[in-house]
């Protein structure tokens, strides 16, 4: 999907840069003791920023972390993020860059 990856302490941020200069960002959390995980997916430019909270599942409530589970269950739950990511690049972030248009190329507030 074009992301790179940085992981920390119980949490992993993906970003990437879009054409029109975006900084598409999706941040994992998924504890360090808890074996429970949070995502959220942004996307940002200059002057502007949109968060959308990203469930695990169709029953999960938008920003409550929710039970890992197993290494099963954990699959289904990266497949299920992978999904949602997807339809918001395809989705979501051309919509936003139609309606404020390109970053300048300096842009840059992930470096």
């Amino acid at each position: 999907m074009g992301f790179n990856c940085k992981g920390g302490s119980g949490s992993f941020t993906l970003q990437r840069r879009t054409t029109a200069n975006s900084t598409v960002e999706v941040y994992v959390d998924v504890g360090t003791w808890s074996h429970r995980m949070l995502a959220v997916y942004k996307v940002w430019g200059l002057g502007w920023k949109a968060t959308v909270p990203i469930p695990p599942t169709a029953r999960t409530v938008a920003q409550a972390q929710y039970p890992i589970g197993d290494a099963e269950n954990w699959l289904k739950i990266v497949e299920n993020l992978g999904a949602l990511v997807a339809e918001l690049d395809r989705t979501l972030v051309p919509e936003i860059e139609a309606a404020v248009g390109a970053s300048p190329d300096w842009y840059r507030p992930e470096s």
